[in-house]
């Protein structure tokens, strides 16, 4: 997804379209298609637009984009793995085809929270919320090596939430500030004894759009 808005974000700086952001993002989703197997226009969005972006579409397929600016503090922690240049689709593939109607209500609801809580600015409740899932997480983690311990020690050292930052195997977790990241990335590091790991970092939400450096 990344790697597709990069190139469609070039291409309209270089040929100075001035589209709008709906079409940037569904032009970055068939390029995701052509490497992951089919689009997902919310990965790409999020890196085209910044802060936290919904993407839906009505029912005359319409694509409609929404960003919220949202401030606040990431650790990242990425276990390394060996699953091939694939990741992203073999991901995708183990999740359910099909799931319960009172779990998807559940899970629909959570998400609206989710989404009001950023909108208020109450990263607590946000962070409660991204750890709620019980459509992909539960399934996703299982192929993440020390998944639980990681999550555990984020948690006891402040974070506000953490979840599988995209299909994995990276962690997220939610804080309020640098200081409060930078603990939280340290005790994830500590944390984590059963495999090697490929990358840790803090980072704060992304700016309103994507930049190009010539």
């Amino acid at each position: 997804g990344a790697s597709a808005a990069a190139a469609v974000k070039a291409v309209e700086l270089l040929l100075d379209l001035n589209v709008s952001d709906s079409i940037l993002v569904r032009a970055a989703g068939r390029g995701e298609a052509a490497a992951a197997g089919s689009p997902h226009y919310d990965n790409v969005a999020a890196s085209l637009l910044g802060g936290l972006t919904i993407v839906s579409f009505d029912k005359d397929g319409q694509l409609y984009v929404s960003r919220i600016e949202v401030d606040a503090w990431f650790a990242l922690f990425v276990p390394k793995i060996e699953i091939g240049s694939s990741k992203t689709k073999l991901m995708r593939e183990i999740l359910p085809r099909q799931v319960s109607l009172d779990i998807a209500a559940r899970n629909w609801g959570r998400l609206a929270m989710l989404i009001t809580a950023a909108v208020r600015g109450d990263l607590r409740l946000m962070g409660h919320m991204m750890m709620q899932d019980e459509i992909v997480e539960p399934i996703r983690s299982r192929y993440i090596p020390c998944y639980d311990t990681v999550v555990e020690a984020a948690l006891e050292a402040g974070a506000l939430g953490v979840t599988i930052s995209g299909a994995g195997p990276a962690l997220i977790a939610l804080a309020s500030s640098r200081e409060d990241a930078t603990r939280i990335a340290e005790a994830m590091t500590k944390s984590c004894k059963c495999c090697e790991i490929e990358d840790v970092k803090i980072a704060q939400t992304a700016g309103p759009a994507t930049k190009v450096k010539w």
